[in-house]
């Protein structure tokens, strides 16, 4: 089933209306019904982390988070005629004038977050404690992987794409700083972050292991690569079900350059950002549990929120060979 642009059946989740115990779908509307709504689970869902936070780590990674209210609007565009006024000296105030104003490049874009949400049913006759929290659990992390793939597809797409061969002779970490640089001559700032797929970071590692590193001992970690370069590294873990095994939800073979913020507003410059909206109990996830069947119950996690590319212009993508 095709959704927004990527496939659900590949998370294991069914259409709305068609799912059955121990089976994840589609919220609908009946689900969110505000008399199911579960004040403690909400707050379950909303302080839980997965493990280790590496499913947050990542979501924020590609697309930092920005509180907003169900409708709002944002920049889309760009800085660098802002950086040329620098070049052009109008920075500099003549005697009696006024300084200049610098404006927000870019189109006011109105927006608005989206209900998301996902239900599995329990049955009563074999439900235990704490199977409730579970299912809480596990639809928060399905959550979690659509909104991170979306982002995802988001960066990929903005991407302009070179092919590389990291082997023996290569030189890695030169290419990776080359296209923060390309960025940056399109932004005006270089990129501070640099998401590497698995099969790519493996490579870099294996083409340096091949490599005489007398005169040159590359970073081993993705900490002290984010040293060397002057910016944030992650290696992405997140994985989705594909046929009988597990894929990974971020190009394996890629690696992708761009910007991002530690603390996000509506128009800072991150190339992607996830705006969400606060449930009614003040959380960023709600829990409704439905128990009118006589033998079923069913749980459903939901969120608002909407994935933008906000500052699309300059991102890099490097494809390993």
């Amino acid at each position: 089933m095709n959704f927004k642009g990527y496939n659900l059946g590949s998370l294991g989740i069914a259409p709305a209306g068609q799912g059955g115990v121990g089976v994840v779908a589609v919220a609908n509307e009946a689900a969110m019904d505000a008399s199911f709504l579960s004040a403690p689970l909400s707050d379950y869902a909303t302080g839980w982390r997965s493990e280790d936070g590496l499913l947050e780590k990542e979501l924020d990674f590609i697309a930092p988070g920005v509180k907003v209210p169900r409708k709002f609007e944002y920049f889309k565009g760009n800085n660098a005629d802002a950086f040329a006024m620098i070049a052009d000296g109008q920075d500099v105030r003549s005697l009696y004038g006024e300084f200049a104003v610098v404006k927000t490049i870019g189109d006011t874009v109105d927006s608005h977050t989206v209900s998301k949400g996902l239900t599995t049913i329990l049955d009563k006759d074999s439900e235990m404690k704490g199977d409730r929290e579970e299912k809480v659990r596990w639809l928060k992390k399905l959550l979690m992987k659509a909104e991170i793939y979306r982002a995802w597809l988001l960066l990929n797409t903005a991407a302009t794409n070179t092919a590389k061969t990291w082997g023996s002779s290569s030189t890695p970490d030169k290419d990776i700083m080359k296209a923060m640089t390309d960025f940056g001559d399109v932004v005006g700032i270089d990129a501070n972050r640099i998401l590497f797929g698995s099969t790519a970071w493996i490579t870099r590692f294996g083409a340096y292991q091949a490599q005489d590193t007398k005169n040159f001992v590359p970073p081993a970690t993705a900490a002290g690569l984010g040293e060397l370069l002057g910016a944030d590294v992650m290696v992405s873990k997140s994985r989705y079900t594909s046929g009988s095994g597990k894929a990974r939800i971020v190009s394996a073979n890629s690696v992708l350059v761009f910007q991002g913020e530690k603390n996000p507003s509506k128009d800072d410059p991150s190339t992607i950002k996830r705006f969400w909206t606060p449930e009614t109990s003040g959380g960023e996830y709600e829990v409704y549990v439905d128990e009118r069947h006589p033998k079923l119950v069913r749980i459903t996690v939901a969120h608002q929120s909407q994935i933008a590319a906000t500052y699309s212009e300059g991102v890099q993508k490097l494809t390993i060979s």
